[in-house]
């Protein structure tokens, strides 16, 4: 999710859990992208964990089954400042932040970012040591952790 000056933008693949996540008539300005964020263009697949929508993940293999969607960088969005950034992907944060770099270092906002132990290990990831690992470029500050989301202030 993105909050600009301009209002709120949100970037989801998942139409499912955009509709749960904001209520129509709330009064709030909200543009969905149904597009996926990587760290380059490409075609993607998830697999869909049909009891959370919370457990959905960007597919290793591409095999055929599930879903499949573009995905594309953030940067490549070209918005208008953006003052905070919020990224739960199940273990897929660390190439999403690689394609908002622009984004990031122009704007510095606000950014709660997920890294649950192990998640990223599907991606060759190893297991993160904090929220340096994937976005704080040594210039961002932890504000605060809770149950492995980490929110970095400029």
């Amino acid at each position: 999710m993105l909050r600009s000056t301009d209002g709120i933008r949100t970037i989801e693949h998942h139409r499912d859990c955009f509709k749960r996540t904001f209520c129509p008539g709330s009064g709030c300005e909200i543009e969905l992208y149904p597009v996926a964020l990587s760290s380059f263009e490409e075609t993607m697949r998830f697999a869909i964990a049909r009891n959370n929508s919370g457990g959905t993940h960007v597919k290793v293999a591409d095999d055929g089954v599930g879903p499949q969607t573009i995905a594309c960088t953030l940067d490549s969005f070209d918005l208008p400042p953006v003052d905070f950034l919020k990224i739960d992907c199940e273990g897929y944060e660390y190439f999403i932040l690689k394609g908002a770099e622009r984004t990031v270092r122009r704007d510095r906002p606000c950014i709660i970012v997920e890294q649950k132990p192990r998640k990223g290990s599907m991606y060759g990831l190893e297991r993160p040591r904090g929220p340096s690992s994937s976005c704080n470029h040594g210039v961002a500050e932890l504000k605060f952790e809770i149950s492995g989301d980490f929110c970095l202030v400029w």
